[in-house]
């Protein structure tokens, strides 16, 4: 059943194995906040013991600097990071 706060942030979780989470992130920096912490509270819902995958368009640049993001993200995406993907990372 979808988690919704807002029109601009939408979180889904899938009980299934493994369990699914559907993001749709917003478009704009202003909503970006909201939708880190929604995303905080889906994945909060998640048990130490269950297999997660996470999917979806998060609208976020996160560069790829993974010596500092390390098990974050990889080296090979473009290489710009702006203030969406600093949160969410």
């Amino acid at each position: 059943m979808p988690h919704r706060s807002c029109q601009h942030v939408m979180v889904e979780v899938v009980r299934s194995f493994p369990c699914l989470i559907q993001i749709g992130g917003p478009n704009t920096s202003a909503h970006y906040p909201e939708f880190v912490e929604e995303t905080s509270n889906a994945l909060r819902r998640i048990k130490a013991n269950e297999y997660m995958i996470a999917l979806g368009d998060f609208n976020a640049n996160v560069g790829s600097d993974a010596s500092v993001w390390k098990d974050a993200i990889g080296q090979h995406g473009d290489a710009s990071l702006h203030g969406n993907g600093r949160l969410l990372l």
